[in-house]
């Protein structure tokens, strides 16, 4: 738990961030990320890759690209991007996130990756 949430993610985010990367398969996965760009002073635009496959597995499970327009600066801009990653569907294992950021302008590329886990549900079921 967080004892003060950031004021700044609280808008971003529905509950304060949390290290633990295990998830039960109804819950809906918040992502959120900061991109830093400084590859052209003039406006252009970035697109934005979020990929989960399974570990060892190259055939995704979720897949979503979204383009966002950075604004004109002299300095490094940065952006905030939020996904929200459905869970349900997903098989109990052992999953990557990979968040990839590719800007137009000047062919930048930035990715992660991040493994995380989603464990058997927790629901109790209903007769």
């Amino acid at each position: 738990m967080t004892p003060r949430p950031d004021p700044l993610l609280k808008e971003a985010l529905p509950l304060p961030p949390v290290a633990t990367r295990s998830f039960d398969p109804t819950e809906t996965m918040a992502v959120f990320a900061e991109i830093y760009d400084r590859s052209a002073p003039s406006p252009h635009e970035v697109d934005v890759k979020v990929v989960v496959v399974p570990d060892g597995s190259s055939s995704p499970v979720f897949a979503a690209t979204e383009t966002q327009t950075m604004a004109a600066s002299a300095t490094t801009r940065t952006h905030g991007y939020r996904a929200e990653i459905p869970l349900n569907g997903m098989a109990p294992g052992d999953y990557v996130l990979r968040l990839e950021a590719s800007s137009r302008a000047g062919n930048h590329t930035a990715a992660r990756e991040i493994p995380f886990t989603v464990g058997r549900s927790l629901a109790v079921p209903t007769h």
